[in-house]
């Protein structure tokens, strides 16, 4: 089958399917169903993506969870209080601004 490898801390992963990766404010994500990736983004920071052929894709992160990486400083933000009221702030900025456009309020 053909599809993308890449590498993260130590780990290569085997992916046949969409990948996604997402740089929100400081927030990186890869995703897809082989990994599962969260971290502060940093300067530096480096994917290599290899189109290639393999015989056997990486597992399902459903059923291999230890195929989740979660940045030890991610979760520190994720669990911060004032940062989870900063994103609801900006989410309730980003609805107002659609429902005001669309003449609702």
């Amino acid at each position: 089958m053909i599809g993308i490898t890449t590498k993260w801390k130590d780990r290569n992963y085997r992916i046949p399917a969409d990948i996604i990766l997402s740089l929100n404010q400081n927030v990186l994500t890869l995703q897809s169903e082989y990994i599962s990736l969260w971290k502060i983004a940093e300067v530096g920071t480096e994917f290599k993506f290899t189109i290639s052929h393999f015989n056997k894709p990486t597992g399902l992160v459903s059923k291999n969870p230890h195929l989740t990486y979660v940045d030890l400083e991610y979760q520190k933000l994720v669990e911060d209080e004032s940062w989870q009221l900063q994103m609801r702030l900006e989410e309730f900025r980003r609805l107002e601004a659609i429902l005001k456009s669309e003449g609702v309020i």
